[in-house]
């Protein structure tokens, strides 16, 4: 598969990521789900919508197997999806399409709107464990982020799949970070705020051609020079 492909999957995927978030609305209740209770039992901390879609996170401990389970780090401590009271598809890592970005999408989404439980602190960017790889996982927010600090962000295809190309000024380093000048401008990728690992040099799915080729097609699109791509 070239990289032209590559990215086209990639975008579907991240579509149909986008599509599974559920948008809830209405007014707290208290939880009656079995499950919370179970979960408070464990003393888990239960994340859930009003469409009954549920999972409850537990502290890491030795016992756990991490092959069966997603975990991430979170405040200091590790955080997994306790296998037997999780609904999530996404979250199961027997099902065919579940992984850990699609499963902290989910994740982060339940803990931060609080529809139905207290809402849940969770890190940005999810970095998981025991891989410790980063995962953006707020678009909005990277966004915004991004743009604040004198940033461009170069989306393809899709809002879910964006890179956040921050000043080179904002860096203590540049080593190992994908670095492009635009404008006239140096900027490096702010791993920390993109969710396109193309252009990720501490990412195993950095590919130099792929991100080459997006920064290539926005540079054309919005007519502005760019040069010096490393």
């Amino acid at each position: 598969m070239n990289f032209k492909n590559v990215l086209r999957f990639t975008a579907l995927t991240l579509l149909n990521i986008a599509n599974a978030v559920p948008v809830t609305s209405g007014t707290k209740t208290l939880p009656s789900n079995p499950m919370a209770k179970s979960c408070n039992s464990k003393f888990g901390i239960p994340v859930g919508d009003s469409n009954n879609k549920f999972s409850c996170l537990i502290e890491y401990t030795t016992d756990l197997n991490t092959n069966n389970t997603f975990c991430f780090h979170n405040n200091g401590t590790i955080l997994c999806i306790d296998e037997e009271l999780n609904n999530i598809e996404k979250c199961k890592k027997e099902y065919e399409y579940s992984s850990e970005y699609s499963c902290f999408t989910e994740i982060y989404n339940l803990a931060t709107s609080a529809t139905i439980y207290k809402k849940v602190s969770i890190e940005r960017p999810m970095i998981s464990f025991p891989n410790n790889e980063k995962y953006a996982v707020a678009p909005r927010l990277d966004y915004k982020e991004c743009q604040d600090k004198g940033g461009i962000v170069i989306s393809y295809q899709s809002h879910y799949q964006y890179i956040c190309f921050a000043p080179i000024e904002t860096f203590e380093s540049t080593e190992n970070i994908h670095c492009a000048t635009i404008e006239g401008n140096r900027y490096c990728v702010d791993e920390n705020l993109t969710q396109f690992k193309y252009c990720n040099d501490n990412n195993n799915s950095f590919n130099k051609d792929a991100c080459s080729y997006v920064l290539n097609e926005y540079a054309t699109n919005h007519k502005i020079t760019l040069e010096d791509i490393e």
